[in-house]
């Protein structure tokens, strides 16, 4: 056996998104791990492809024979795509799960209390975030109510209604997104409908490609997620 071996498959197991997969297919949620392994050392370095759309992964490892994971080995942030395990032993068989939770990304809109607002969000795929790959999701808050919610609405889907309607005062709203595993292929507008005046817009995750449209694209945390851009979550274009 050589000193330094190259193992893709022998070594690593696929990962799979935390939340529940239910109509999403399984090779969305597929990691492509390798793994190096330097036998006089006795450790085995895991590596894959950065995932735009990580929160955070948790690491598994178990014996081939074991049939149940156990407690997580290591919770790692989604910026990190390597795990060092010298916890390893010459001669030995492992096997390793990564599982992926996915970020929410949360935007904070400034807006005067009693305007009439409509809440836009757009899927350039037309299957939405939720829940033919992966289980996206929006809402909309305001003062600790609840103005919109969802996840599944094809192309487009548009709410409107008027700020602190469900309440007391207000003059802020919160963007939340939870992003499919395609996260590049939803944005959003939020626009006054008195005068039509853009408030905000945004999206879950931000990448530039020849096929995006730079006006229409979210302009926020652009260093975090221009990091934590790959080529792995992006479909085959152009759409069917």
């Amino acid at each position: 056996m050589n000193q330094w071996e190259r193992a893709a498959v022998a070594v690593a197991l696929l990962a799979f998104a935390s939340v529940p997969v239910v109509s999403a297919e399984v090779r969305d949620y597929a990691v492509e791990l390798s793994a190096e392994i330097d036998v006089s050392a006795s450790w085995i370095h895991l590596t894959w492809p950065r995932i735009p759309l990580a929160d955070r992964y948790h690491l598994f490892r178990k014996a081939p024979e074991d049939t149940i994971w156990g407690p997580a080995r290591a919770v790692l942030d989604g910026d990190i795509a390597y795990y060092l395990d010298t916890d390893v032993e010459p001669g030995h068989s492992y096997e390793y799960g990564v599982q992926l939770t996915p970020a929410t990304i949360i935007d904070t809109v400034a807006v005067a209390h009693g305007t009439p607002v409509r809440f836009t969000i757009r899927d350039s795929w037309g299957d939405g975030i939720c829940c033919a790959h992966g289980h996206g999701s929006y809402e909309l808050w305001g003062c600790g109510h609840r103005y919109a919610q969802g996840g599944e609405f094809g192309a487009i889907e548009v709410v409107s209604f008027v700020t602190g309607s469900l309440g007391g005062p207000c003059d802020s709203l919160i963007v939340m997104v939870t992003p499919d595993v395609y996260g590049t292929e939803a944005t959003w507008t939020l626009v006054d409908e008195s005068d039509e005046t853009l408030l905000a817009e945004g999206g879950a995750l931000r990448c530039a490609a020849p096929w995006d449209d730079p006006g229409r694209l979210g302009r926020r945390h652009p260093s975090r997620i221009a990091a934590r851009c790959s080529s792995w979550w992006r479909r085959p274009w152009p759409h069917p």
